[in-house]
């Protein structure tokens, strides 16, 4: 079963799969933030979306997230547009099914 861990406010921490005594997680720190309660994830966020994120998340990861400011500056205009360009790609993957994985400006990274 997935389930969502929500903060205070509902908003979703993170998604988990699991079977058994998920309450555990209530009160618990996860990702910095304290989990207020847990819910059934709907079927359509475990399928696509979820999954999309996590492949931005590791995309990020070796990428934008470890961009050293200096080097930045170094690139053309036509290069960081690249670059927001794809990030945006990025951001509007999870949400549109239709959407194929966004690809690496080349040569910059």
């Amino acid at each position: 079963m997935a389930f969502t861990l929500n903060n205070a406010d509902g908003g979703i921490i993170s998604l988990q799969n699991g079977y058994g005594d998920e309450a555990i997680w209530v009160g618990t720190i996860f990702e910095g933030q304290e989990v207020a309660s847990i819910t059934r994830a709907p079927e359509q966020v475990v399928d696509q979306s979820w999954e999309r994120r996590k492949d931005r998340e590791q995309e990020f990861a070796m990428t934008i997230n470890i961009l050293n400011p200096i080097w930045y500056n170094s690139l053309s205009d036509d290069q960081k547009t690249s670059i927001e360009n794809w990030r945006q790609a990025w951001l509007d993957y999870p949400n549109d099914d239709n959407a194929t994985e966004p690809e690496r400006p080349v040569g910059i990274f």
